[in-house]
């Protein structure tokens, strides 16, 4: 899969430093986007992967990090690292639509940080109702079928767009057009949630970029699927 034929999310200490060994960065990346994919609590996502032995050689995680382990390792896993994986299974896909072209366009969206926090509500107020979303930037196809993410960012809630889509829009070098995307996000959101549950802004914005990662993940295998 995508984590694991990537470079690790962060560095660890050597082998043969004296101290419990540290768990393995992939492992922790590939927890989190599990957690993502089923909605699953850290604690559920270590029972999860405890309970299936297949399950864990299918990730290719070896030692199982703790729950707790899970969770700590959260702040230690760069945005960037996860938008990167987010192009690579978008290339992937393309790979297996056996093209190199699509419609694309870009927009953003709220998660609320609250439990019944509404974007929908906020998102042509002042700055201070959005204090309480993280905004998420998103470049997505517009495809008919499965559309999916071909890159994304996520912010404070009450940044501007333009500011965020100039990185975002490298992509316009190979694919064009902008488009409506706000039928994905209302099944994003449904799929995954409307809010983040963490209280650090990190790991909200980490919640958030594993959503979109896990998107691409079922994506994925819808297209390749025969």
């Amino acid at each position: 899969m995508a984590v694991s034929s990537s470079d690790p999310p962060y560095q660890v200490k050597a082998d043969g430093t004296v101290g419990r060994p540290p768990a393995d960065p992939r492992a922790i990346a590939i927890c989190l986007l599990i957690r993502a994919i089923f909605g699953y609590s850290y604690r559920s996502v270590y029972s999860f992967l405890a309970s299936s032995r297949d399950y864990r050689d299918a990730c290719g995680i070896t030692r199982l990090p703790g729950y707790n382990t899970i969770q700590e390792h959260c702040k230690d896993v760069p945005e960037k690292y996860l938008d990167g994986l987010v192009r690579l299974t978008a290339a992937l896909i393309m790979l297996a639509q056996h093209r190199t072209r699509c419609n694309s366009g870009c927009d953003s969206t709220g998660l609320s940080t609250r439990k019944y926090g509404r974007w929908l509500e906020v998102r042509n107020s002042r700055r201070k109702k959005k204090r309480r979303f993280v905004k998420l930037h998103a470049h997505t196809t517009t495809d008919a079928e499965m559309p999916f993410f071909l890159s994304a960012k996520v912010t404070k809630g009450y940044k501007a767009d333009s500011k965020q889509f100039r990185d975002l829009e490298e992509y316009e070098t190979h694919y064009h057009r902008r488009s409506v995307v706000e039928g994905l996000f209302n099944a994003f959101k449904e799929r995954f949630g409307r809010e983040v549950a963490s209280k650090i802004r990190h790991n909200q914005n980490v919640d958030a970029l594993c959503r979109v990662l896990a998107w691409n993940v079922l994506a994925l295998a819808y297209h390749s699927s025969p």
